[in-house]
């Protein structure tokens, strides 16, 4: 990456694109230097460790990393990111933050880590939230009642995970998905006719579900 010379130098830096930059070893604290940095993204390299708590500093509005090699529970200094819109951490080997659901988050990609436990009731009952995509974790439980809470979701994907029970009928209240998949799950029962009301769905994969409910 820079020299640490070079990031005290770059104050009125808002936007690091460092994609596809082969980049190895861990994430530079000096990053955290950049006060102005708002867009940082360092998807598809090869870095490793933990984030370092120097990027709390950071006033960020989108973090990228995924596809590398990160690990451990994601920080708690995360939070201080109060006006953080998009999370994309996938294919890392991340653990669960409890205090997700505290972020005004509107994206969130988790596929691929070691997720495990359930997801954060509260996280459903997000204002802002528009896409959830944690595919290909060992996430268990079931699909609560309050998923309805979250109207402004437009993609759900939870595919490839440990989730029980029964499809809630309140899946209906989302007005706005266009993707929906819970596909390899332990999901079981009938798919709610309320379903019917996600009038904006393109994409629905229930493939572990076995009937629809006619009751209506």
């Amino acid at each position: 990456m820079f020299h640490s010379k070079v990031h005290r130098k770059l104050k009125n830096l808002s936007i690091l694109n460092l994609v596809y930059s082969e980049l190895n070893g861990s994430v530079l604290a000096e990053l955290g230097n950049c006060q102005n940095l708002m867009m940082l993204m360092l998807s598809f390299n090869s870095l490793s460790g933990c984030l370092p708590e120097e990027l709390s500093n950071l006033p960020t509005l989108t973090f990228s990393a995924e596809k590398n090699q990160l690990s451990g529970p994601l920080p708690p200094w995360l939070g201080k990111w109060n006006k953080v819109e998009s999370l994309l951490l996938s294919s890392n080997r991340f653990s669960v933050p409890k205090y997700l659901s505290e972020l005004p988050l509107m994206v969130v990609d988790l596929d691929s880590n070691n997720f495990t436990g359930r997801i954060p009731v509260s996280l459903w009952s997000s204002k802002n939230l528009m896409e959830l995509s944690a595919g290909n974790n060992m996430l268990e439980g079931s699909l609560p009642v309050e998923i309805g809470n979250a109207v402004k979701l437009e993609r759900l994907v939870l595919s490839n995970n440990r989730l029980k029970g029964s499809i809630p009928k309140e899946i209906g209240n989302l007005t706005a998905p266009s993707v929906l998949n819970v596909n390899l799950n332990f999901l079981e029962g009938y798919v709610p006719v309320e379903i019917g009301d996600c009038t904006g769905l393109t994409t629905l994969d229930l493939e572990t579900t076995i009937s629809v409910d006619q009751s209506r």
